[in-house]
């Protein structure tokens, strides 16, 4: 990357996320962090507009496909702790293999793993 581009780079990681940020505290205020952190994610390691929407599909698709998994598979848990402990380890081990194989498993094993400690008892 040239001098240029990392900084117009930066301006656009600033600007997404200050909008983001306000759209959040309207949304959901009590969880802006999310939202901020999708921004950032999103940006992070792309080069082009290209390989954002990209990641940005990948990102909405892991989101729709991991709540819907984590809801589902932990509801028969009804938080139990054991169960729902070994559905969180299990969520782990799949983020931590599949970070190196595909951005769309991982963050549907991070939202499965989030869905499944949400789900009331």
């Amino acid at each position: 990357m040239t001098s240029g581009s990392w900084r117009r780079r930066a301006v656009q990681v600033a600007v997404a996320s200050g909008a983001v940020l306000v759209a959040a505290q309207f949304l959901a205020g009590e969880r802006w962090y999310w939202a901020v952190g999708t921004g950032w994610w999103i940006f992070a390691n792309t080069a082009s507009r290209g390989e954002t929407l990209v990641r940005d599909f990948y990102r909405v698709l892991g989101t729709a496909t991991g709540i819907a998994v984590g809801f589902l598979v932990a509801i028969p848990f009804g938080g139990a702790p054991v169960g729902t402990g070994l559905l969180v380890a299990v969520c782990a081990f799949g983020v931590s293999y599949a970070a190196a194989v595909s951005y769309t498993w991982t963050i549907f094993f991070v939202l499965s793993r989030c869905g499944s400690v949400r789900v009331p008892a």
